[in-house]
């Protein structure tokens, strides 16, 4: 299991999150591969402040930050 650190802003509020999600990178043409750069990322959970988001925030970051966080892994560990 991996982790990251994310600022995201969801209605107006600034939250800084700690992901932690099971993530597998493929492609890349650095590897020497022909396809292009993929990441298959597994939520896991989510804290703000040292504590577990509940799950109603969970849904709402995944669903309006989940493509920004998949990037940010990319960078992290891809």
């Amino acid at each position: 299991m991996e982790k990251i650190t994310v600022t995201i802003e969801i209605k107006g509020y600034e939250f800084e999150i700690d992901v932690y999600a099971d993530i597998t990178c493929g492609g890349s043409p650095s590897y020497g591969s022909d396809e292009p750069e993929w990441i298959d990322v597994d939520f896991k959970s989510i804290y703000n402040s040292k504590r577990k988001v509940s799950d109603r925030l969970y849904n709402k970051i995944v669903e309006e930050c989940g493509d920004y966080i998949e990037e940010k892994f990319i960078e992290t560990y891809c």
